[in-house]
């Protein structure tokens, strides 16, 4: 009987767990598309987010375009586009800025050429 009743109680807990495990996967079902705008973290604005709109998806990593204006605090120059301003981002964080001398090998990453 006490075998039993120990059973139970150490069963119990992962039986919870093995409930609530579909919730520690990540969600795979919200794949975005082109065209696609979200407020995004941009720590060159001076409010700390700015408009974006999605171009490219390539697995982690993502090439998402702002309005020039919206990049305000931008150290130096270089970036890439006259009225948008082109960064990509990695996992929904900022991973870098697209200029003029790496504007070419990003467009090769996302496009698929070689």
């Amino acid at each position: 009987m006490k075998k039993l009743f120990l059973s139970i109680i150490f069963l119990i807990p992962f039986g919870l767990l093995s409930l609530n495990a579909g919730g520690l996967t990540p969600n795979t079902n919200s794949v975005e598309t082109a065209g696609t705008s979200r407020m995004l973290k941009m720590p060159f604005a001076s409010t700390g987010k700015a408009a974006m709109e999605l171009v490219y998806v390539n697995g982690q990593y993502s090439l998402w375009r702002c309005e020039d204006s919206a990049v305000d605090q931008y150290p130096g120059t270089g970036l890439t586009g006259k009225t948008y301003k082109y960064f990509v981002y990695k996992n929904e964080k900022y991973h870098l800025a697209v200029k003029e001398n790496n504007k070419d090998d990003i467009f090769r990453y996302f496009s698929g050429v070689k």
